[in-house]
């Protein structure tokens, strides 16, 4: 599947959504083997459903939440 997933981006922000998470998949429309755009639509799947069935604790949810506020601040500056 080299060359057909361009890129794979996940955030849990509200940004482009309400729903608890964003999952966004770039692919290249001019891959040389359109066969191969089932396996990696089977692919994406896959991570999706892993993705959705991960837990983070209380700890590492403190830790990302200080991080994105001490960007905000930077990023307001």
């Amino acid at each position: 599947m080299q060359g057909l997933i361009i890129s794979m981006h996940y955030s849990d922000l509200k940004t482009y959504s309400n729903s608890n998470g964003h999952f966004r998949v770039i692919l290249n429309a001019t891959h040389k083997d359109p066969e191969q755009f089932l396996p990696a639509m089977e692919l994406i799947f896959y991570i999706v459903d892993k993705i959705a069935g991960l837990k983070f604790s209380a700890n590492i949810k403190a830790k990302a939440l200080k991080s994105r506020e001490a960007y905000h601040q930077l990023k307001e500056r």
